[in-house]
């Protein structure tokens, strides 16, 4: 937490298959058992897959949020260049 902003990552199902298999189609519940796959062009991810993609978005997670709160810093330090502070806003919002 930096000044009362609290900086987490969501490491779900959701997340994982968002990575796992980007841009496909598909409908979730609140399981692996409840997914629905719509997309014609990528094969279902298998739960190992998404089981997988989870794990290893967890042992990111203190990088990631590190990365993050440097980058709320850097976006509050106005002896940054306006560049630099539009990267670090690009970077908490996680575009």
């Amino acid at each position: 937490m930096i000044r009362g902003i609290t900086i987490m990552l969501a490491c779900t199902i959701i997340e994982a298959l968002q990575d796992v298999r980007p841009g496909a189609q598909w409908v979730m519940g609140s399981t692996y058992s409840d997914l629905v796959w719509l997309d014609k062009s990528q094969l279902k991810p298998t739960l190992q897959e998404v089981d997988q993609a989870v794990s290893d978005c967890k042992a990111q997670e203190p990088i990631k949020n590190a990365e993050k709160a440097q980058a709320v810093l850097d976006a509050k330090d106005s002896g940054k260049l306006p560049q630099a502070r539009i990267d670090a806003l690009t970077k908490i919002l996680g575009l």
